[in-house]
């Protein structure tokens, strides 16, 4: 190759083989000709790039990194490019390298928007949602009225829970956008989260009537709707989720409810979905606006029953984010967890108390073969998301030493059995508790009726029960 000018052409022969040889995969073909090219002009950036994401197409990332950082410090000094490079980093999945290149870009151009805009979107990617806010406040210094820098301030706005800031700068938004179905649909999600539900659903029904096929905002709908005690608008919005296949075990969990049909049990992906989803937020929301306490009564209820007596191996079963390995930490000398919300489980694991945690059906979990037998079982919380129990009482056995204790909680039903309330969740009446009790071999040690959570103002009854296993393991 005689000139290197003449070689950092785009549409030089050479370069042009070395593409073709690598869109068809043949990569050492391709990788001489790059290195051909760069031997004889190391400054054209198109053939050092086309390598770099050579390396990573053939399944070396770092070498494909190291190309990249190369790069960065042979690119010359202009912000566009460094804005471009950081780009093509970011599609490759090199968050940080991207961002070198626009901090890069920025120490050339101070007011660069798109460089500052990348930056805030990058930071925002790794999770820096404060850092992604303040590069995005700078981004719109150069462009206040760029709607997509607006849109992504709200979303860092609303991860740092400054919900009002977040409502005001969506709005900046749809004021330049007013159709924007993001737009309006974020805004609509952020006013449920704030309880404002008038505005929530004002901007929902508008994404419907520009897109009659979002799930997402019908999904939305019709937990508000239900939650307002309006059944037949609920059901419409869970009809067409299941018309749409979106969510559709979850929706016909809650046509159920609505329909007061009652299924023997819901859809594991309904009790999965349902906690994944409130799993950040779940101990703030239960505890501190419905009151929530269950697992501390619980605690007390032992106590009651065994003053400070130390039980051995727990086994928190639907352990959610640890609140019941919170409130019997002191009374075991061992805690394993089950849940099959892999968000609740993140939730329990930073916590640091349990000794093992499973993302498991806690049915499923029963009927193995233990490598230990629990002192105590508790279940805070959870019968009310399994409906029939007597498949539970079949195998809980499994579990619990001879002498085992089990200790849960009912919300109180008035039928004869078991009955799928409104909200989703199901009630079950002492009498068919005493009747599964029995049948299986426990003995009530304990019991109190107690307040469990508030819902649409008022509290909702349940009952505490702490039972002991009569059977033993020959008897089994």
């Amino acid at each position: 190759m005689k000139d290197c000018h003449e070689a950092a052409e785009p549409d030089h022969p050479l370069f042009l083989e070395a593409i073709q040889a690598h869109e068809a995969g043949d990569y050492p073909r391709a990788e001489t000709l790059y290195h051909d090219i760069l031997r004889a002009c190391p400054e054209h950036l198109d053939a050092r790039i086309s390598l770099c994401l050579l390396y990573r197409a053939a399944g070396d990332p770092d070498r494909g990194r190291r190309c990249f950082e190369e790069t960065r410090r042979l690119a010359p000094p202009d912000a566009d490019l460094h804005v471009q490079l950081g780009t093509v980093c970011h599609g490759q999945g090199e968050e940080e390298l991207a961002m070198d290149f626009y901090r890069q870009a920025l120490a050339l151009a101070p007011d660069h928007h798109r460089a500052w805009y990348n930056l805030g979107t990058a930071e925002l990617n790794r999770g820096e949602a404060t850092a992604a806010a303040e590069a995005y406040r700078q981004a719109l210094k150069q462009d206040p009225d760029d709607v997509d820098t607006l849109y992504n301030l709200a979303l860092a706005l609303a991860e740092l829970e400054k919900l009002p800031a977040a409502a005001h700068i969506y709005h900046r938004a749809l004021a330049r956008a007013p159709d924007d179905r993001d737009i309006l649909y974020n805004l609509g999600v952020l006013y449920r989260r704030m309880n404002r539900h008038a505005e929530a659903m004002r901007n929902l029904v508008r994404v419907i009537e520009l897109d009659p096929d979002h799930a997402a905002a019908h999904g939305h709908l019709g937990a508000m709707w239900a939650q307002l005690g309006e059944k037949e608008l609920a059901i419409g919005s869970f009809e067409k989720l299941v018309a749409l296949d979106h969510q559709a075990e979850s929706a016909r969990h809650m046509l159920a409810a609505l329909r007061e049909e009652t299924p023997a049990a819901p859809a594991r992906e309904y009790v999965a979905g349902l906690f994944d989803q409130y799993a950040g937020k779940f101990e703030d929301e239960l505890m501190e606006r419905l009151g929530y306490r269950v697992p501390f009564i619980m605690a007390e209820l032992l106590r009651e029953t065994f003053g400070h007596e130390m039980h051995g191996q727990l086994l928190d079963l639907g352990c959610g984010t640890g609140l019941a390995g919170e409130a019997f930490l002191a009374h075991a000398t061992g805690l394993t967890g089950v849940d099959l919300s892999v968000g609740m489980l993140e939730q329990a694991r930073q916590k640091n108390i349990y000794d093992a945690l499973h993302q498991e059906d806690l049915l499923e979990f029963c009927r193995r073969d233990q490598q230990i037998r629990f002192d105590l079982a508790v279940a805070a919380d959870v019968f009310n998301y399994l409906g029939d129990l007597s498949p539970f009482f079949q195998v809980v056995g499994n579990c619990l030493q001879p002498r085992g204790l089990l200790l849960f909680s009912i919300e109180e039903g008035e039928n004869d059995d078991f009955v799928l309330q409104e909200n989703g969740r199901y009630a079950h009446s002492p009498q068919y508790l005493q009747t599964l009790i029995t049948d299986h071999g426990f003995t009530v040690l304990n019991q109190r009726r107690s307040e469990l959570r508030r819902e649409k103002g008022r509290w909702v009854g349940g009952i505490l029960y702490l039972l002991q296993r009569q059977t033993t393991d020959n008897q089994r």
